[in-house]
């Protein structure tokens, strides 16, 4: 029977070097250096095989309080986070649209939601109480008044009926479902909220898509900037479990808006969650299932000058002098960066601190700076960049890429490029 490629490299390895030295990544780094390994952006990153180590990660984020879910804009890759999500899918609560990706997402929020309500005895009967409360709310499809609910101030029925009749002029085609609220279920989630006072309203947009929630976010940005008391919460989440993009959460009076919609994972959720793991008998082989197998990333003998062609090693491309003129550009390009951060990513790591308020790191090491550029490259959203480099298709071409505006540089590395070509040098600053 014909072998496959990894059973002969196996099979070589084992004559060479005996069995016992073989490790998943020496077969990952050679599987990958010839196209026939990648990146699984929906696996976990920053977690091992190892049970121990697993149950850990999670046991420590419950001493630490929890885990909260993340605004867009603010998230961070995290182990607890993908340990979590781990644990999670092996009890049954799916990630289908991003997985184990380490950010605790709406996605994830709803995964946590719905554990907390099937698992932990005391939100078991709330859960129903919760919908019925919702329901009971009585939302007024036409979206033209506020329905009935419960009481609200003049200060807050006032804005928002003028925050209404300037988006209907703007969007007339668009409903917008108003309830003045009950403060029942946030008081069974533990949330604080302004409904009691009658100084809060949510409402739906429907149809739902960023277009219209944009528009209407316009609209209610310019009444908070007039009124330092109105705030907002956009893309909540309800309590009841099901996502509904375009609930907002408005408020009127002292103190802010600040993500009391948002869901969190308790110290007791997370050691329910570990209760159930344990109980399960969770193995190696079962945490392996949700782990990216890429080969490990080569960090030996970094250094400021070596930084940009061991970059290019690690990504499967050579270090030619289009790659090279790029990675050039780039770092150029982004001008001020963090430490040991040529291209200013965000992705998290232990011991990394925040350079800028975008979440720019700065990173502990040159090594660090390599393992997190790496990380983000390979997360899938860049494939055009590290496709480009792997086939050498030239500083120009590469700087094309879509990517690089998902990325925030934009077109500046086509123009630092464009005058590399016309006769000025690289000025690459240190990474330190």
């Amino acid at each position: 029977m014909k072998k496959s490629l990894q059973e002969e490299l196996e099979r070589i390895h084992g004559i060479t070097y005996g069995k016992e030295t073989l490790s998943e990544g020496f077969l990952d780094n050679i599987l990958k250096k010839v196209g026939l390994k990648k990146d699984d952006p929906k696996k976990a990153d920053l977690v091992s095989d190892d049970v121990k180590q697993f149950f850990d990660t999670i046991e420590t984020a419950s001493k630490k309080g929890g885990l909260s879910q993340q605004k867009k804009g603010g998230m961070e890759y995290q182990k607890e986070v993908e340990s979590m999500q781990i644990g999670l899918i092996l009890l049954g609560y799916q990630l289908p649209k991003f997985g184990v990706d380490g950010l605790f997402g709406p996605e994830t929020a709803i995964a946590v939601r719905k554990f907390k309500s099937e698992q932990m005895s005391d939100l078991k009967e709330d859960a129903s109480e919760l919908r019925s409360t919702l329901d009971s709310l009585g939302y007024d499809e036409k979206g033209s008044e506020i329905s009935s609910g419960g009481n609200v101030t003049d200060q807050i029925s006032s804005i928002v009926s003028s925050i209404l009749s300037d988006y209907k002029q703007l969007k007339p085609d668009v409903d917008v479902i108003v309830t003045a609220g009950n403060d029942n279920f946030h008081k069974k989630l533990g949330y604080k909220s302004k409904h009691t006072e009658g100084q809060a309203i949510d409402l739906v947009l429907k149809p739902y898509n960023g277009e219209n929630a944009n528009s209407f976010i316009s609209i209610l940005n310019k009444y908070k900037s007039k009124d330092s008391k109105f705030s907002y919460i956009d893309e909540y989440t309800n309590p009841s479990g099901a996502a509904t993009g375009g609930h907002f959460h408005l408020q009127y009076g002292e103190g802010t808006a600040k993500g009391s919609g948002m869901e969190s994972a308790s110290p007791e959720m997370l050691n329910k969650l570990l209760e159930l793991l344990r109980a399960k008998g969770v193995k190696s082989e079962d945490l392996k299932q949700h782990i990216d197998s890429q080969s490990q990333i080569n960090v030996s003998g970094v250094t400021d000058v070596n930084f940009y062609t061991k970059l290019l090693e690690n990504l499967g491309a050579k270090p030619t002098e289009e790659n090279l003129k790029f990675l050039y550009a780039w770092r150029q390009a982004e001008g001020k960066a963090g430490k040991f951060n040529p291209f200013n990513t965000t992705w998290n790591l232990p011991g990394s601190t925040d350079f800028n308020s975008v979440g720019v790191k700065n990173y502990k090491s040159l090594e660090d700076g390599m393992i997190a550029t790496i990380k983000t490259l390979r997360n899938g959203r860049y494939n055009c960049i590290v496709n480009g480099l792997k086939n050498d298709i030239g500083a120009a071409e590469i700087a094309r890429c879509e990517s690089l505006k998902t990325w925030g540089t934009g077109n500046l590395v086509a123009k630092v490029v464009a005058g590399y070509n016309s006769g000025s040098s690289p000025k690459v600053k240190s990474l330190a």
